[in-house]
């Protein structure tokens, strides 16, 4: 019997034992500010209030509409736990004033929303190509078939879709069959030339440095397309260059001039013909808030006199641009592609610059904006699926 004993004892001691007793979820304690967890072998302190205002019971969540019933009112300033269990993967939380909450613990810790896009892959000239973007055609995608070109997208910031009729009116029914087209000071849809309609460098022939469009606008656009009608001459290849490459790049060479291009936000402004005059303040590189880039501002053209930045910050702002503009401008960095009529590309504007070479002869240009909201949401739908 007491062999036994010993042998019972020495399995509670055994290596699969207590390799599950050291991952398992379960409580370390509750205070008057937090719960203490030790989850997958690392103990975790969650807030008291951050757990209350999560509770999705039907309380405090409304399950068809995805939203929270709770205000933050109603939460105690001093909540606490007066009991608390784990049942598996789930945590049971009674609290002081009766109410009670159940979480899933792998849920609870996620640091990403469900619905994530695929997984964006860095490019220079040297790893990109036409052939590796996967077109997609006027077809398919007025048939709704989006998949390919919402992934291209998502992972390389550009998409291409080819066999589009060389009219404004089916190049426009191929942008409204993807997302909502979005209206701005130039219009919906629009088709130009180079006749200097506008007070913009576009409106010429002459060679367009690679930027990122709209940065006078307070919300940038998502999308920029383009699709070249009809051209009678020599040059005006598309330029384009992948500005989070470009600000990786600049944060492994130097990462105080990668930070002094987030914190620093500069003006940037439109003031063009017919009235118009946008003015709006952005840093030139943006991230979220787990420090992952989520956009860019690179436009020379519309950048206007910055007042804001202290003396003492003001020489290394310009030198940290400086060498982000060597990175972006360098020709390693430039993907350069003639669009011909029937090919249309579209170019993540938060992402990856664009410009163009200057050119000869007449050249008709359409195209239009999408919200950013708009094509990430799709995006999204598409990759959940």
């Amino acid at each position: 019997m007491a062999l036994f004993k010993s042998l019972q004892l020495l399995k509670n001691f055994s290596p699969d034992v207590l390799l599950y007793r050291k991952f398992a979820t379960r409580i370390v304690d509750f205070t008057s500010s937090s719960v203490h967890l030790r989850y997958k072998g690392k103990i975790k302190e969650v807030n008291n209030i951050w757990l209350r205002d999560n509770c999705h019971c039907p309380k405090c969540f409304n399950n068809n509409t995805k939203q929270k019933i709770i205000i933050p009112p109603i939460i105690p300033s001093k909540i606490r736990a007066i009991q608390a269990d784990i049942n598996g993967t789930q945590l049971n939380i009674t609290w002081g004033d009766g109410h009670k909450s159940s979480y899933d613990t792998d849920t609870l810790f996620k640091k990403t929303y469900p619905k994530t896009l695929p997984e964006k892959q860095l490019w220079d000239d040297s790893s990109m190509s036409k052939d590796k973007l996967g077109s997609s055609t006027y077809d398919q995608i007025i048939s709704g078939d989006v998949t390919n070109l919402m992934n291209s997208l998502s992972i390389h910031g550009l998409g291409i879709v080819e066999n589009v009729p060389t009219t404004p009116e089916d190049t426009e029914k191929l942008c409204e069959s993807i997302v909502p087209i979005q209206n701005t000071i130039f219009g919906g849809f629009w088709t130009f030339t180079s006749d200097q309609h506008r007070a913009d460098t576009a409106y010429t022939s002459l060679k367009l440095g690679v930027h990122t469009d709209t940065s006078y606008y307070v919300n940038p656009m998502g999308i920029q397309i383009f699709h070249c009608l009809h051209h009678e001459g020599e040059g005006g290849e598309t330029l384009l260059a992948d500005g989070f490459r470009a600000a990786e790049e600049l944060r492994k060479q130097n990462p105080d001039y990668f930070d002094i291009l987030l914190k620093y936000r500069v003006p940037h402004v439109y003031t063009g013909d017919h009235g118009n005059e946008l003015y709006a303040e952005h840093s030139i590189l943006s991230t979220d808030c787990y420090g992952q880039l989520e956009g860019v501002r690179y436009n020379h053209y519309d950048r206007s006199t910055i007042l804001n930045i202290p003396d003492k910050d003001i020489g290394t702002w310009y030198k940290a641009l400086k060498c982000l503009s060597k990175i972006m401008e360098d020709e390693s960095s430039i993907f350069e592609i003639k669009l011909r009529p029937g090919t249309t590309i579209l170019i993540d504007n938060w992402r990856v610059l664009h410009g163009r070479n200057s050119f000869t002869g007449k050249r008709i240009m359409s195209g239009c904006y999408y919200l950013r909201d708009d094509w990430i949401n799709l995006a999204k739908r598409i990759a959940s699926t």
